[in-house]
């Protein structure tokens, strides 16, 4: 075999090697957890809180102009007071899907109860990585 066409096998290899692990890293799947949501909203005011040890990602994923600013107002009027705001990568999601880290998960109804008056929760939840900025993300959708 001539040293050209080596070159070229080796060159191939590696390309298909990092599309490889490209693919493995984009679809792998992910944890999931169910949760059970209230059929009919809530109707009793929430009590606040004084200070939850959880950081919050609000993304609005909804399509609908500060969408997260309003959760974020929202929840601080609750008495969380590590709450960032920003947009999801897509603003087409259906339902209000909340993703959190396994050691943080005792938080989760909380949160959920917390904004479920104000917006249709999906009925799945993700497990967030541990390297997450956030304990947890909420991606905000249509309404």
């Amino acid at each position: 075999m001539e040293p050209q066409s080596k070159e070229i096998l080796i060159s191939l290899g590696i390309v298909l090697i990092i599309i490889a692990v490209f693919c493995a890293i984009i679809f792998w799947p992910k944890k999931e957890i169910l949760i059970s949501v209230p059929s009919s909203p809530v109707t009793s005011s929430p009590v606040p809180v004084t200070s939850l040890p959880v950081t919050i990602s609000v993304l609005n994923g909804s399509g609908v102009a500060g969408a997260a600013g309003k959760a974020k107002t929202t929840l601080e009027g609750l008495g969380y007071e590590n709450v960032a705001v920003g947009n999801a990568a897509s603003q087409d999601f259906a339902e209000t899907e909340f993703e959190i880290k396994e050691k943080k998960k005792d938080y989760l109804e909380l949160l959920i109860k917390d904004l479920a008056k104000e917006y249709t929760v999906a009925s799945k939840s993700g497990i967030l990585e541990d390297d997450n900025d956030y304990d947890a993300v909420v991606t905000l959708g249509k309404e």
